[in-house]
Protein backbone atom coordinates (compact mmCIF):
# COMPACT_ATOMS: atom_id res chain seq x y z
CA UNK A 1 0.00 0.00 0.00
CA UNK A 2 2.77 2.59 1.16
CA UNK A 3 4.45 1.67 -1.96
CA UNK A 4 1.73 2.35 -4.22
CA UNK A 5 1.06 5.64 -2.66
CA UNK A 6 4.30 6.91 -3.17
CA UNK A 7 4.79 5.29 -6.85
CA UNK A 8 1.43 7.89 -7.37
CA UNK A 9 2.79 10.39 -5.73
CA UNK A 10 6.01 10.72 -7.90
CA UNK A 11 3.45 9.88 -10.58
CA UNK A 12 1.66 13.12 -9.97
CA UNK A 13 4.69 15.60 -8.85
CA UNK A 14 6.53 14.66 -12.31
CA UNK A 15 3.55 15.58 -14.44
CA UNK A 16 3.63 18.84 -11.95
CA UNK A 17 7.05 19.70 -13.05
CA UNK A 18 6.33 18.74 -16.85
CA UNK A 19 3.57 21.30 -16.78
CA UNK A 20 5.76 23.91 -15.16
CA UNK A 21 8.70 23.41 -17.20
CA UNK A 22 6.31 23.63 -20.60
CA UNK A 23 4.51 26.51 -18.78
CA UNK A 24 8.14 28.40 -18.19
CA UNK A 25 9.17 27.83 -21.60
CA UNK A 26 5.80 29.45 -23.59
CA UNK A 27 7.43 32.31 -25.76
CA UNK A 28 5.31 35.21 -26.74
CA UNK A 29 4.67 38.89 -26.19
CA UNK A 30 4.86 39.95 -22.41
CA UNK A 31 3.42 43.24 -20.36
CA UNK A 32 5.74 45.20 -18.58
CA UNK A 33 2.18 46.45 -16.74
CA UNK A 34 -1.12 47.91 -16.68
CA UNK A 35 -2.85 50.51 -15.62
CA UNK A 36 -5.25 47.94 -13.89
CA UNK A 37 -8.45 49.41 -15.78
CA UNK A 38 -10.92 46.85 -17.73
CA UNK A 39 -11.61 47.58 -21.27
CA UNK A 40 -15.50 47.00 -20.55
CA UNK A 41 -16.80 50.26 -22.13
CA UNK A 42 -16.71 52.86 -24.65
CA UNK A 43 -15.48 56.02 -22.85
CA UNK A 44 -14.78 57.99 -26.11
CA UNK A 45 -15.14 58.77 -29.58
CA UNK A 46 -11.70 60.35 -30.69
CA UNK A 47 -12.16 62.53 -33.67
CA UNK A 48 -9.52 63.54 -36.76
CA UNK A 49 -7.16 66.09 -35.22
CA UNK A 50 -8.04 66.25 -31.27
CA UNK A 51 -5.36 65.72 -28.52
CA UNK A 52 -6.75 63.57 -26.07
CA UNK A 53 -4.43 62.98 -22.49
CA UNK A 54 -4.43 60.77 -19.57
CA UNK A 55 -2.98 61.71 -16.01
CA UNK A 56 -1.61 59.81 -13.73
CA UNK A 57 -0.07 56.98 -15.42
CA UNK A 58 2.74 54.71 -13.90
CA UNK A 59 4.97 53.34 -16.52
CA UNK A 60 6.88 50.80 -15.87
CA UNK A 61 11.28 50.39 -16.52
CA UNK A 62 11.75 47.92 -19.66
CA UNK A 63 8.32 49.51 -21.75
CA UNK A 64 8.47 49.26 -25.47
CA UNK A 65 4.93 50.10 -26.33
CA UNK A 66 1.79 51.48 -25.27
CA UNK A 67 -1.28 49.09 -25.62
CA UNK A 68 -5.10 51.08 -25.89
CA UNK A 69 -8.48 49.01 -26.60
CA UNK A 70 -10.03 50.54 -29.15
CA UNK A 71 -12.68 49.75 -31.90
CA UNK A 72 -12.92 50.73 -35.40
CA UNK A 73 -16.40 50.45 -36.46
CA UNK A 74 -15.28 47.71 -38.67
CA UNK A 75 -12.69 49.80 -40.79
CA UNK A 76 -8.69 49.62 -40.55
CA UNK A 77 -7.31 51.74 -37.13
CA UNK A 78 -6.00 55.44 -38.77
CA UNK A 79 -2.27 56.25 -37.99
CA UNK A 80 -2.21 56.84 -34.26
CA UNK A 81 0.59 58.74 -32.54
CA UNK A 82 1.43 58.91 -28.44
CA UNK A 83 3.57 60.76 -26.32
CA UNK A 84 4.53 60.34 -23.15
CA UNK A 85 5.15 63.26 -20.45
CA UNK A 86 6.81 63.90 -17.30
CA UNK A 87 4.94 65.76 -14.26
CA UNK A 88 6.98 68.65 -15.56
CA UNK A 89 5.98 68.72 -19.10
CA UNK A 90 9.54 66.99 -20.76
CA UNK A 91 8.53 64.54 -23.58
CA UNK A 92 9.33 60.98 -22.44
CA UNK A 93 8.93 59.21 -25.60
CA UNK A 94 7.03 59.27 -28.13
CA UNK A 95 5.63 56.41 -31.01
CA UNK A 96 3.85 55.75 -34.18
CA UNK A 97 1.57 53.58 -35.69
CA UNK A 98 0.58 53.87 -39.35
CA UNK A 99 -2.61 52.59 -38.78
CA UNK A 100 -4.82 49.33 -40.76
CA UNK A 101 -5.04 47.28 -37.39
CA UNK A 102 -8.55 45.94 -36.57
CA UNK A 103 -10.69 46.78 -34.08
CA UNK A 104 -9.62 45.36 -30.10
CA UNK A 105 -6.46 46.43 -28.88
CA UNK A 106 -3.55 48.80 -31.43
CA UNK A 107 -0.23 48.49 -30.03
CA UNK A 108 2.30 51.65 -30.56
CA UNK A 109 6.08 51.19 -30.02
CA UNK A 110 7.86 53.49 -28.03
CA UNK A 111 12.02 53.81 -27.47
CA UNK A 112 12.57 51.34 -24.50
CA UNK A 113 12.31 53.04 -20.96
CA UNK A 114 14.81 51.83 -18.35
CA UNK A 115 13.45 52.87 -15.42
CA UNK A 116 10.21 53.03 -13.71
CA UNK A 117 8.12 56.54 -14.02
CA UNK A 118 4.73 57.57 -11.91
CA UNK A 119 2.81 60.66 -12.58
CA UNK A 120 2.84 60.25 -16.86
CA UNK A 121 1.21 61.89 -19.27
CA UNK A 122 -0.11 60.03 -21.81
CA UNK A 123 -1.03 61.62 -24.78
CA UNK A 124 -2.91 60.19 -28.12
CA UNK A 125 -3.73 61.95 -31.53
CA UNK A 126 -4.85 60.58 -35.01
CA UNK A 127 -4.92 62.30 -38.40
CA UNK A 128 -8.06 64.90 -39.44
CA UNK A 129 -11.14 63.51 -40.81
CA UNK A 130 -10.56 59.89 -38.76
CA UNK A 131 -12.16 58.83 -35.42
CA UNK A 132 -11.94 56.19 -33.11
CA UNK A 133 -13.45 54.90 -30.34
CA UNK A 134 -10.74 54.58 -27.24
CA UNK A 135 -12.15 51.86 -23.74
CA UNK A 136 -11.88 51.65 -20.11
CA UNK A 137 -14.04 52.67 -17.00
CA UNK A 138 -16.40 55.49 -17.47
CA UNK A 139 -16.61 56.22 -13.77
CA UNK A 140 -13.52 58.05 -13.18
CA UNK A 141 -13.02 61.94 -13.27
CA UNK A 142 -9.96 63.98 -13.18
CA UNK A 143 -8.25 61.92 -15.39
CA UNK A 144 -8.92 62.75 -18.56
CA UNK A 145 -8.55 65.86 -20.91
CA UNK A 146 -9.96 66.12 -24.51
CA UNK A 147 -8.65 69.56 -26.21
CA UNK A 148 -7.44 70.66 -23.00
CA UNK A 149 -11.15 70.18 -21.06
CA UNK A 150 -11.70 67.56 -18.68
CA UNK A 151 -13.39 64.08 -19.74
CA UNK A 152 -15.03 61.85 -17.64
CA UNK A 153 -13.45 58.07 -18.10
CA UNK A 154 -10.56 56.70 -17.95
CA UNK A 155 -8.59 54.59 -20.88
CA UNK A 156 -7.40 51.17 -20.21
CA UNK A 157 -3.29 51.08 -20.89
CA UNK A 158 -0.68 48.13 -21.25
CA UNK A 159 2.75 48.33 -21.14
CA UNK A 160 4.43 45.61 -23.62
CA UNK A 161 8.05 44.94 -23.14
CA UNK A 162 10.04 44.07 -26.35
CA UNK A 163 9.95 41.30 -28.40
CA UNK A 164 8.79 37.91 -27.38
CA UNK A 165 10.32 35.84 -24.27
CA UNK A 166 9.62 33.24 -22.27
CA UNK A 167 8.31 32.88 -18.53
CA UNK A 168 11.78 31.55 -17.59
CA UNK A 169 13.56 34.32 -18.87
CA UNK A 170 11.25 36.57 -17.40
CA UNK A 171 11.35 35.17 -13.45
CA UNK A 172 14.41 37.76 -12.58
CA UNK A 173 12.40 40.55 -13.67
CA UNK A 174 8.95 39.31 -11.68
CA UNK A 175 11.19 38.63 -8.62
CA UNK A 176 12.65 42.34 -8.84
CA UNK A 177 8.72 43.51 -9.15
CA UNK A 178 7.21 41.12 -6.52
CA UNK A 179 9.17 43.18 -3.98
CA UNK A 180 8.04 46.77 -5.06
CA UNK A 181 6.14 48.18 -2.82
CA UNK A 182 6.70 46.21 0.23
CA UNK A 183 8.46 46.76 3.43
CA UNK A 184 12.02 48.04 3.18
CA UNK A 185 14.18 44.60 3.94
CA UNK A 186 11.98 42.88 1.17
CA UNK A 187 14.29 42.41 -2.60
CA UNK A 188 14.54 39.94 -5.06
CA UNK A 189 15.26 37.35 -2.93
CA UNK A 190 11.80 36.87 -0.99
CA UNK A 191 10.19 36.07 -4.34
CA UNK A 192 12.50 32.86 -4.18
CA UNK A 193 12.26 32.36 -0.33
CA UNK A 194 8.25 32.54 -0.47
CA UNK A 195 8.75 29.88 -3.96
CA UNK A 196 11.15 27.96 -1.62
CA UNK A 197 8.54 27.76 1.81
CA UNK A 198 5.64 26.94 -0.60
CA UNK A 199 7.64 23.69 -2.16
CA UNK A 200 9.36 23.04 1.40
CA UNK A 201 5.53 22.73 2.49
CA UNK A 202 4.28 20.86 -0.41
CA UNK A 203 7.36 18.51 0.24
CA UNK A 204 6.14 17.90 3.64
CA UNK A 205 2.26 17.50 2.77
CA UNK A 206 3.68 14.40 0.06
CA UNK A 207 5.96 12.96 3.07
CA UNK A 208 3.18 12.99 5.86
CA UNK A 209 0.32 11.32 3.55
CA UNK A 210 2.95 8.61 2.40
CA UNK A 211 3.57 8.38 6.71
CA UNK A 212 -0.15 7.95 7.19
CA UNK A 213 -0.64 5.72 4.29
CA UNK A 214 1.77 3.02 5.94
CA UNK A 215 0.70 3.18 9.29
CA UNK A 216 -2.68 2.34 7.90
CA UNK A 217 -1.31 -0.22 5.71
Amino acid sequence: MRRASALVAGVLVAALLVIAVRALLQEGERYSGTNSVAANQPVILLGGGQRLCQAGELVPADTAGIELAEETGGRPGPPIDVRLRDERGRVLAEGHNDGGYAGGVVAVEIPLQKETRSGVELCVRIPRGASLTLYGNVNAEGKLELAGKERPGVLRVGYKRPGSETWLALLPTIAERFAVAKTRLAGPWTFWFVWALLLLAAGIGIRTVLRSTGEEA
